[in-house]
């Protein structure tokens, strides 16, 4: 969708193409999107001269002489393109101005949602859709935007979109506002602060800017005229770059959906009270992981062990009692889980394994980040990855590997038996879980190296 700098392009070259023309002939060929009525727009349009070209936050507007203003929102995929009058009709095109010097001026719309307004030019911004929209950045005032934000209760990345507030920011911009200021797109609007609000506007006003001397961006639908390209999208930080490593730390940006909107972000640079940076470290038994944990902890990490959460779990009647009923009252032994039995029953049986799992993780998961409140970074230690809701929730995955051998002579150093370990620690798809890695970090080299491959990396200091 074409947002303020797409627009503001449009409208400069429309002013190069159209201004000065006299237009003789208005074809409408699809009346519903002429809201304000196509037979009366189409009368007065007849024999008007465009006198100038405007633009209110994502609206376009044709001054016209006799005192007529033409309001155009161009909404997801609206174009305008300049021709001959005797070019074709285009299967999507919605009105033709067929103007006296030969000339005519096509609005193309393949999804059919953008709309137009004939208006009178003494009362057009005093009126809707103009009269509802918002202060352009420029002329935003950080106080007062402060307090139209913390008077919405949803997240920051929607406020950002509500135009009748601020306007100007659509999807693409609100993403590169969100990560040049460091907020998390789910921040609570009532936590913003003053400093923050004037963040907001100054990042604004600069991508915005920047985005108008670029031409705006040209995006999947959006294109300003044929033959001319945008050059904003080879500058955008976030948005369209999910998957990619972050500009600042190299973690690779995620995307989530805020108020349905597809959101690009940088987990570990866009964080706030209510959203720490949660890392998991997972891998097979014995491979490294307490040595990759107590690293982390020393650089600022709230290390959570989800086998120690998990046992805390299986101590509680309730969690017992459903235990009991999922995986059957032998899984109990005087009252206490039996974890021999329930490692050789779910090695055997993947549906309860999978029925399990879904009660457990659900619970570890949120004890555990109930523990991490409060908490700028959060190290969760993982025995199990697959299938949890700490897949979706955790920001980046770690896992370690090592020799089986290696591995072997660690858990026997713990006094236990390395093969049935190893064999049951088996039952868990790692070669699954290693492709879903962020990271895959070497746990059979000296404690030395390791310390060198996790000191390299911007997002784990």
């Amino acid at each position: 969708m074409p947002e303020l700098p797409e627009v503001e392009t449009v409208r400069r070259i429309l002013e190069q193409e159209v201004v000065g023309k006299r237009i003789e002939e208005v074809l409408v060929y699809r009346a519903k999107n002429v809201v304000t009525g196509a037979e009366e727009f189409i009368e007065t349009l007849r024999g008007k001269t465009i006198l100038g070209m405007g633009r209110v936050g994502k609206f376009l507007s044709f001054r016209l002489s006799g005192g007529y203003v033409v309001v155009s929102h161009l909404r997801m995929e609206g174009k305008y393109y300049a021709g001959n009058r005797e070019d074709p009709v285009e299967k999507h095109e919605i009105l033709r101005l067929l103007f006296d010097d030969g000339g005519r001026l096509s609005y193309i719309d393949t999804r059919k949602f953008g709309v137009l307004y004939l208006e009178r030019e003494e009362d057009y911004l005093q009126k809707p859709p103009l009269s509802e929209v918002g202060t352009e950045p420029w002329a935003n005032d950080p106080e007062t935007l402060l307090k139209a934000y913390r008077r919405k209760k949803g997240p920051l990345k929607e406020a950002l979109l509500d135009q009748k507030i601020m306007c100007g920011l659509g999807n693409i911009y609100a993403d590169e506002v969100l990560f040049a200021t460091s907020l998390h797109p789910l921040k609570s609007c009532q936590t913003l602060t003053k400093e923050e609000a004037a963040s907001i506007v100054k990042e604004s006003v600069r991508i915005l800017k920047t985005a108008i001397d670029n031409g705006g961006s040209t995006i999947r639908s959006y294109h300003p005229k044929e033959g001319m390209d945008g050059r904003m999208q080879n500058a955008l930080e976030a948005y369209g770059r999910a998957g990619e490593p972050c500009s600042r730390c190299g973690l690779p940006l995620k995307k989530i959906r805020v108020g349905g909107r597809g959101t690009t972000y940088c987990p570990h640079c866009q964080r706030d009270e209510a959203h720490p940076f949660v890392v998991a470290l997972t891998g097979p038994i014995a491979s490294g992981k307490s040595a990759v944990g107590r690293y982390l902890e020393s650089r600022g990490f709230h290390r959570i062990d989800l086998d120690e959460v998990v046992s805390e779990l299986y101590e509680e009647r309730e969690v017992l009692s459903r235990l009991a009923a999922i995986l059957g009252e032998m899984a109990l032994k005087k009252g206490k889980l039996d974890r021999s039995y329930v490692l050789a029953l779910i090695s055997k049986d993947p549906e309860k394994k999978k029925a399990l799992e879904e009660f457990v993780h659900p619970l570890a998961y949120a004890r555990a980040l109930e523990e991490g409140k409060g908490h700028a970074k959060v190290l969760f230690e993982l025995p199990f990855y697959l299938g949890s809701p700490i897949e979706e929730r955790t920001d980046t995955l770690l896992y370690v590997e090592a020799d089986t051998s290696l591995r072997a002579k660690r858990i026997e150093e713990r006094g236990k038996n390395p093969a049935l370990a190893i064999k049951m620690n088996e039952i868990y798809p790692w070669s699954e879980v290693k492709k879903k890695a962020t990271l895959v970090l070497k746990g059979d080299g000296s404690l030395e190296e390791l310390h060198q491959t996790l000191s390299s990396i911007k997002y784990l200091n």
